[in-house]
């Protein structure tokens, strides 16, 4: 009788432990609940995203999902969509553009700089990013995941570790600006990419 109330007690324990948790792949990011997000839908599949707003500038507080593929991506739903080069362009809804460098700069000043800023644009906690997740507040509302990059060719790379994102400024022989958090550091990067066959995350931000 004692072994098959044990058993019982330990069969609950187990399915609460599973209910509980989650994997990475499907848990929500964990957004700054001292912030006071907005909401927009996007009218052409009726995702809605929380926005926030920095500043004068108006951010969707979440990487985009418009057209999810699911071999570019660990889990759309989370990470958002990976887009490659061309598609940038086009990606964003009405109302709303892929930010370029100058923009991405107004943002990180708005938290110090480059060296701290990181830390206030990371989702906090390592159910998404890898330990140490160095500094990481979110103090912004951002909530920058680790989705990391996708490569037509070997498939994806960095993920946990690394939050890319497009920017609208080109550099010559048709490379671009790309903006990366790292879970080991506080910056934010400015790098310069040529990513002819290379898909990374969107972040857009309202027209003004």
């Amino acid at each position: 009788m004692k072994r098959k109330i044990y058993l019982i007690v330990v069969v609950s324990l187990i399915g609460i432990f599973f209910q509980f948790s989650c994997k990475k792949e499907s848990c929500e990011p964990n957004f700054n609940s001292s912030v006071d997000y907005g909401t927009f839908t996007d009218s052409r599949d009726g995702t809605e995203y929380r926005t926030i707003k920095i500043g004068d500038q108006v951010w969707i507080a979440e990487n985009l999902r418009y057209i999810c593929k699911s071999e570019k991506s660990i889990d759309c739903n989370v990470y958002g969509q990976l887009y490659d080069k061309y598609d940038t362009s086009t990606a964003c809804p009405l109302g709303w553009h892929l930010p370029g460098e100058g923009e991405w700069m107004e943002l990180v000043n708005s938290f110090g700089g480059q060296e701290p800023a990181g830390g206030s644009l990371k989702e906090t906690g390592t159910e998404h990013w890898q330990s140490p997740n160095t500094g990481a507040t979110n103090l912004s509302g951002f909530t920058a995941l680790p989705a990391g990059g996708y490569d037509y060719n070997s498939g994806g790379f960095q993920r946990d570790k690394s939050a890319y994102f497009w920017s609208s400024t080109e550099i010559e022989h048709n490379g671009v600006i790309l903006i990366k958090l790292q879970f080991d550091s506080e910056n934010v990067e400015f790098i310069e990419e040529y990513p002819e066959d290379k898909a990374y995350p969107i972040r857009c931000i309202k027209d003004k």
